[in-house]
């Protein structure tokens, strides 16, 4: 069935300004069923795609068939602008930006699914009474069918999930089919569960939450089958014994060393995996026991599926008081990762990235820069025009002329220390390439600056190589997401005729704009791979074997590639060093489009990778003590102690700041970056690179989106890109009688700081004594 097209975008609708109120218990919220209703169960993330209905499911079947209703929507922005949207409701659902925290949704819709106009919908949803907004640092799970031990009393002031600085919300559904199924509505979920006996009648949605980047825990109850997209067979049901196997994942989750048993005279059953199978589709085993594993975990595109082979529904595991400490650590995506006894961040990894994306890009003063400058009046001008009119001239009454040339003189000198500001758009793109699905998935950030005052529209679309159907990209603003001039959660800001603009699929038009001020832009989209990387990977002995190549539109540079807390990269010191017989291909080290790289090829350095992230070195220190004597050789006693690199918070290089956004749990988290990454935590890929598959990460020389900028006349778009590229990698396990899967050219050569020895030890001087 052909949709019909969409009429123009809607007038211009009328907003008004509500108090956001104070949050409502934490915890789960329970589903209901009402119209229109925003969110993931009534949850809103500032500034993120979340679900709107604007008509009840039940009419949506009613009607016998799909239903495309179009629906304009106004927000508010992080800057105080009304922001205006025309979408398309699929059965009474849209995905919409929602706006700053304190911002209500005004929409209007109107139905002509099947030819017949209705007359127009229209209302207004305000935070704290219509919807719940959700805090910087809370956490939103989804739950179908929530287990008694993740129930709430309405006079609990913590949640059952709730840890020091990592609260978390639980949107409950009684079924399925009561989820929200547009694509990207569940993007703000963060875990998803759900038992095999309660899956939706068509769960394409579900598989492209996962494929996305989402994470879906399934419990196996007696009679409950997984999808064919989760490659693993149940067995049959057997008592369950292996319960300290359980337990010991509760106490590792429960940040105290502790957690509840569960109970001994209460039967349950499972049905244990085939950990052949979990082996083949490159995933790990949490827990075993009882003639198979009990926990597994799944990389699924993006994202990861984990069965618990047990259902969490029923007695005992439903009223298990570990069972919330137990769900927590299989969310953990890196052992020994981000986790409950994380210290307090004292900043957001968001807020680093803008500052990079805007540095010397011309922008107005700060409030901060503004103050200096007056101090600087104050504490010089006065002095210096007091010594000036008062002493030498002695004529205090020409104030009113040297005053004004001061302020004349600090302007001049304001105007003059911006006016080298870079005027030009700046870009960052972050690319991930499923090699398994060939599929690609794109976040691109533009911050467009106003040389003048004016109005610009601003189109950034994928390149052609990468783009899919036009629903798959969306354009929205992007803002900090702190309580800073410009962020989400920033009070206030909006005047008594504020601006507004229109957005309409990925392009920006109307966007009021200030003298040198500046707006930021983030795409969102995904698209077929079209073979842009490709990977022949395999383990042997426990070591990466194989080839990886690509054919993107340019050299792929700084790059390394991850598998099984190894870091594999090319060895700068040996550039230019023959390979494949192509010696022009590591003069610069990087790959080009076409070449292919071997991570067991010569010059090639092999590390951990928790110490490659943090830059850990080993320092050896004295004084030393001879022992031994006669005919035991002789020693000395060395103490050794690792050093770690501090994580450099304030600075403004993407090289520094990607690979630690991209893997921050592996790296530690907050306890290493001081950071929290609650607004970006969708692109931390640390629970792909702890599972069987490779991930490659390097930075291309080659943009793959197009900005079109017109401010009054076309605008220059082409300043300063950095685009990175992640992907992820199938590989296969080898036996170690297989035949290798090409020539090994050169050896493998160690960093000379890669293992971290046992401190301290004793080291001998000479041949160590039988």
């Amino acid at each position: 069935m052909r949709r019909p097209p969409l009429p123009p975008i809607a007038a211009l609708l009328v907003a008004s300004v509500a108090t956001l109120g104070p949050s409502d218990a934490r915890g789960q919220a329970p589903f209901e069923q009402r119209v229109p209703t925003a969110g993931v169960g009534g949850f809103v993330r500032p500034g993120a795609w979340v679900p709107l209905r604007v008509e009840s499911l039940d009419l949506a079947e009613f009607r016998g068939g799909p239903s495309y209703m179009p629906v304009a929507v106004e927000v508010t922005d992080g800057d105080g602008l009304r922001l205006q949207r025309q979408v398309e409701a699929v059965d009474g659902v849209c995905l919409i930006q929602a706006g700053r925290a304190e911002s209500e949704i005004t929409f209007s819709a109107g139905d002509v699914g099947l030819g017949q106009v209705e007359p127009e919908t229209t209302g207004t949803l305000r935070p704290g009474d219509d919807f719940t907004v959700l805090a910087p640092d809370e956490r939103l799970w989804a739950a179908v069918r929530l287990p008694a031990a993740l129930s709430q009393s309405p006079e609990d002031t913590a949640g059952p999930l709730d840890r020091p600085g990592r609260p978390v919300r639980i949107a409950a559904f009684p079924q399925a089919n009561d989820l929200p199924s547009v694509p990207g509505a569940l993007g703000t979920v963060r875990t998803l569960l759900i038992d095999a006996d309660d899956w939706p009648d068509d769960d394409a949605f579900l598989q492209k939450y996962v494929a996305g980047g989402g994470h879906l825990i399934v419990s196996l109850s007696a009679t409950g089958e997984l999808p064919d997209w989760i490659p693993l067979t149940p067995g049959g049901p057997v008592a369950l014994t292996a319960r300290p196997a359980l337990e010991r994942l509760a106490k590792a989750g429960s940040g105290r060393g502790t957690a509840a048993v569960i109970n001994r005279l209460v039967p349950a059953a499972v049905r244990p995996l085939d950990a052949t199978e979990i082996a083949a589709a490159d995933g790990r085993v949490l827990a075993t026991g009882d003639g198979g594993a009990l926990v597994a975990e799944l990389p699924i595109g993006f994202g990861r599926a984990t069965v618990v082979a047990a259902s969490l529904h029923e007695a005992p595991l439903s009223g298990w008081g570990g069972l919330p400490s137990f769900l927590l650590e299989l969310t953990r995506s890196a052992p020994g990762g981000a986790g409950p006894g994380d210290r307090a961040p004292t900043g957001e990894m968001a807020d680093q990235v803008y500052e990079a994306l805007e540095a010397d890009v011309a922008a107005g003063a700060s409030p901060g820069t503004v103050g200096v400058w007056a101090l600087v009046l104050l504490v010089v001008v006065g002095p210096l025009d007091y010594l000036l009119v008062h002493r030498l001239l002695n004529r205090p009454a020409l104030t009113w002329v040297t005053l004004p040339l001061w302020l004349g003189g600090a302007t001049a000198l304001a105007v003059w220390g911006t006016a080298e500001a870079d005027a030009t758009p700046r870009r960052l793109e972050l690319v991930d390439v499923d090699v398994a699905a060939n599929r690609v998935r794109g976040a691109a950030w533009a911050t467009v600056p106003a040389p003048e005052a004016g109005r610009l529209t601003v189109r950034v679309t994928p390149t052609e190589r990468f783009s899919g159907e036009p629903d798959e990209s969306r354009l929205g603003y992007a803002a900090e997401p702190g309580a800073t001039f410009g962020g989400l959660y920033r009070g206030g800001g909006m005047g008594l005729t504020p601006g507004e603009y229109a957005v309409a699929g990925t392009e920006a038009v109307g966007v009021p704009l200030p003298e040198r001020s500046a707006k930021r832009f983030r795409l969102d989209w995904t698209g077929p791979g079209d073979g842009a990387v490709a990977g022949q990977l395999a383990t042997e002995n426990g070591l990466l074997t194989g080839t990886v190549s690509h054919t993107l539109p340019g050299a792929l540079s700084d790059f390394f590639l991850i598998h099984n807390g190894r870091v594999y990269r090319p060895d700068p010191e040996r550039a230019g060093d023959p390979y494949s017989g192509a010696e022009e291909l590591w003069e610069d080290g990087s790959m080009p489009s076409g070449a292919e790289w071997r991570p067991d090829g010569p010059g090639v350095l092999r590390r951990d990778l928790r110490g490659f992230l943090t830059q850990v070195r080993e320092v050896r220190e004295g004084p030393s003590t001879l022992r031994g004597g006669g005919d035991d050789p002789l020693k000395f006693d060395e103490t050794q102690r690792l050093v770690y690199t501090r994580y450099a918070a304030r600075s403004r290089d993407f090289g520094v700041i990607l690979p630690a956004l991209s893997l921050y749990a592996q790296s530690g988290g907050a306890a290493f970056t001081g950071l929290s990454n609650a607004e970006l935590e969708g692109l931390d890929l640390s629970a792909l690179a702890g599972s069987g598959r490779a991930l490659l990460f390097g930075r291309l020389d080659a943009p793959l989106t197009d900005l079109e900028v017109t401010f009054g006349d076309p605008f220059p778009a082409d300043g300063p890109t950095v685009t990175y590229v992640r992907a992820v990698l199938p590989v296969t396990e080898r036996s170690a009688d297989a035949a290798p899967a090409g020539p090994s050219v050169g050896p493998v050569r160690l960093d000379s700081d890669a293992e971290a020895p046992a401190l301290p030890r004793r080291r001998p001087l000479g041949p160590a004594a039988d």
